[in-house]
């Protein structure tokens, strides 16, 4: 069955086509817009006109880029920015009216659900625990789990978008404001402390764009050549995250622009990225940590062939 999987994410629009059962799975065509759909409202539960008018412009694309693909089965949806905004709804009906394409907004529950089923497909997975992260724009999803089931999952709202409209830092960041930003993630946090506490685990499993880039950046470094979308996962050297994440923290702009292999996307973001990351490292003390090829796009198809077959 070949299958087109849009993620309509609060920062980035995702599509994936890929012809997938519930044994195989091949893809066929991908591609990401920064749509920046939390962009200037986010924080007051509104998406900007521009901001829906960049959505409005991905899904045409989208759309048209579907349809010489001979897909079975379209699976849209929506997470964070639309399903926390007084106008998201509006924005998945005016998509149905345009482009009769129905948008399904879905929850953090079933967001971070979806994570799973795309990071334990990616990644080799044993009875042991690991904990996965998903670092978005609108919100960010923690999943404690094995290969064989989920044990703990939340969302919690203060994804990078939003963390960035709300404390605005300075280029490069201040000492200061990297404090607030800290103990803003620390008392929202809290919850996934006390999972830890009771699931303890070793292994951090990191999904979605600043892993990526990450990942991609330390893959040059050492190995002189980007990843591929061949390789489903990376497995760093901790200290080298830990180096890496201290730099992209501390830069500039134009610092982070020149930086071989990074993700021209994620150059506004990823110094709040990675130090939400450097928190988790903190608090978590894994010894291990993975990047995932996979998430929810990935997710979504893999879930929807596996109950179709």
């Amino acid at each position: 069955m070949r299958i087109a999987a849009i993620d309509l994410g609060t920062n980035t629009f995702n599509l994936l086509v890929a012809d997938a059962d519930a044994n195989n799975y091949k893809e066929v065509f991908r591609d990401k817009r920064a749509v920046k759909l939390g962009h200037g409202g986010i924080t007051k539960q509104k998406i900007s006109d521009e901001a829906i008018e960049r959505g409005i412009l991905a899904i045409k694309d989208y759309t048209a880029a579907i349809a010489p693909l001979c897909v079975d089965k379209i699976l849209a949806v929506a997470t964070s920015a639309i399903r926390s905004t007084e106008n998201g709804l509006l924005f998945t009906k005016r998509l149905k009216k345009e482009f009769n394409l129905d948008v399904r907004v879905i929850g953090g529950d079933e967001e971070a659900e979806l994570i799973y089923s795309g990071i334990r497909r990616a990644v080799p997975l044993d009875s042991e625990n690991v904990l996965m992260l998903d670092i978005g724009g609108g919100s960010n999803e923690f999943v404690i789990g094995n290969n064989s089931r989920i044990s703990w999952k939340q969302s919690f709202p203060i994804g990078i978008a939003r963390l960035l409209e709300m404390f605005a830092p300075s280029n490069p960041i201040k000492e200061n404001e990297i404090e607030n930003v800290l103990n803003y993630i620390e008392k929202e946090l809290k919850p996934l402390v006390d999972a830890i506490k009771t699931f303890p685990v070793k292994t951090l499993i990191g999904s979605s764009g600043s892993f990526d880039t990450i990942a991609n950046i330390c893959n040059i470094e050492s190995n002189n050549k980007p990843l591929t979308h061949e390789t489903t996962f990376f497995k760093f050297h901790k200290p080298a995250v830990l180096k890496l994440c201290e730099k992209i923290i501390h830069s500039t702009t134009e610092e982070r622009i020149n930086m071989p292999g990074m993700d021209l996307m994620r150059v506004e973001m990823i110094p709040l990225s990675t130090l939400f990351i450097k928190y988790i490292l903190s608090v978590t003390n894994v010894s291990n940590i993975i990047q995932s090829a996979y998430a929810i796009k990935e997710g979504i198809i893999f879930s929807y062939s596996e109950t179709e077959h």
